[in-house]
């Protein structure tokens, strides 16, 4: 196999978002899950050192911050950003910014399941709506028993908001495969506050007609309602441990009141992989917390470090953010948004920001000369912290290859 090139990503994430998901899987006796791999190797921490009568050499934009540490045999510069584009101005050299909360791709699409057999099939016609993935993605082709899905999905399949009068009664044919008791389909409305209320949650494998009836009074003046499925962090196609014909399948949606049907989808119009319907009343939505990564000028960043201060440009977290660091003592500095739904177990009521680096060639030096690894890659960088436990905001980084041109799992 050709290894192309390796991909490296620092981190940010609110752990509260992090340790229900992690924290409470409890798998069932009967299946022993595989722990997580890491990545071959080790890591050092050390602190940015000064030199008497220079300036630190994280204030110089010209230096790295950390010498780097001599290596055993031959080493080679593979890559190397200081995110200044050496006029006094900001430079991203490539990496972007992610939302890790937003899924890469929305999964929730119209099909005919052409080509795929089993439980792949049209409810009624010859299209349904499905919440899956064929194998046909190259985003998802490290994926190991595609069709189906994937870990930590959250996708939503969302109405406008109805006019009614009565109660509303929501009716469909569906076929549902999903790992018992931990991925679940959610029917939900808005209510009365505004959140998205919980009818009824699905999981396992079965086919069947589901109708519920809602209660008038549990609307606004009007009726939004949508379809939800999540995923935990693990047994799926993903990882190959729990094999699926895919989420959901949904057909024949119909949504009436005391007066008689306000909508009906049989999905029969739409293009096949349409994401909403033709007359616009539902549409596949992915939720996201928001993207609040972005570089800063280090001089007009908080640092309280006595010894060294980065005046270049580095990169921060809190972009846009309307929350502060007034609860520190310093209100004109931007903190991480605080969630707004304290408690909640939904990725996307939390921070999950991540900057990924562009393609690092391992066959090529930082000039672009042809060199031959023969032993460990060390990853070097500053980082300035201020992680109280108690605030529950995480730091890591993490680092995957591209093998025959298909993104490998992340590892650190």
């Amino acid at each position: 196999m050709r290894r192309f090139a390796i991909i490296v990503v620092p981190v940010l994430v609110l752990g509260t978002l992090i340790a229900p998901i992690v924290g409470s899987r409890g798998k069932t006796a009967d299946r022993q899950h595989s722990s997580l791999e890491r990545a071959k190797g080790s890591h050092e921490v050390r602190s940015l050192s000064t030199v008497p009568t220079r300036p630190p050499a994280a204030a110089r934009a010209d230096s790295p911050a950390v010498p780097l540490a001599a290596a055993l045999g031959d080493s080679f510069i593979l890559a190397e950003y200081t995110f200044d584009d050496g006029f006094g101005g900001p430079d991203p050299q490539g990496w972007i910014t992610v939302d890790v909360s937003n899924p890469a791709e929305t999964f929730f699409h119209v099909d005919n399941f052409a080509g795929l057999s089993g439980g792949y099939a049209p409810l009624e016609g010859s299209q349904s709506l499905w919440c899956g993935a064929r194998a046909d993605s190259f985003l998802l082709c490290d994926y190991a028993t595609l069709p189906g899905y994937g870990n930590s999905w959250n996708q939503t399949f969302e109405s406008v908001p109805f006019v009614f009068e009565g109660d509303v009664t929501v009716s469909f044919l569906m076929r549902y495969d999903t790992e018992p008791n931990y991925d679940y389909i959610f029917l939900q409305h808005l209510d009365t506050g505004g959140r998205w209320k919980t009818v009824a949650w699905i999981d396992g494998m079965a086919d069947s007609l589901f109708t519920v009836v809602i209660p008038g009074s549990d609307f606004p003046s009007t009726a939004t309602i949508r379809f939800q499925f999540k995923s935990d962090a693990g047994w799926s196609d993903e990882d190959g441990i729990w094999p699926t014909d895919g989420a959901f399948i949904i057909d024949s949606l119909t949504v009436a009141d005391s007066t008689g049907v306000l909508d009906f989808q049989d999905f029969e119009s739409e293009g096949i992989g349409a994401f909403s319907t033709l007359d616009g009343d539902w549409t596949a939505e992915s939720p996201s917390f928001g993207d609040y990564a972005n570089l800063f000028d280090g001089a007009t960043v908080l640092q309280q470090d006595s010894v060294v201060a980065n005046t270049t440009f580095l990169w921060g977290f809190f972009d846009g953010s309307p929350d502060t660091y007034a609860c520190g003592g310093f209100p004109g500095q931007p903190a991480v948004p605080f969630t707004t739904n304290p408690g909640s177990k939904d990725m996307a009521d939390y921070l999950n920001n991540e900057i990924w680096s562009p393609l690092i060639n391992p066959d090529e030096d930082i000039n672009g000369f042809p060199v031959t690894p023969t032993g460990s890659m060390t990853l070097e960088f500053d980082v300035y912290l201020d992680l109280p436990l108690d605030n529950l905001v995480m730091f890591t980084w993490r680092v995957r290859s591209i093998v025959d041109g298909c993104l490998g799992e992340w590892r650190n």
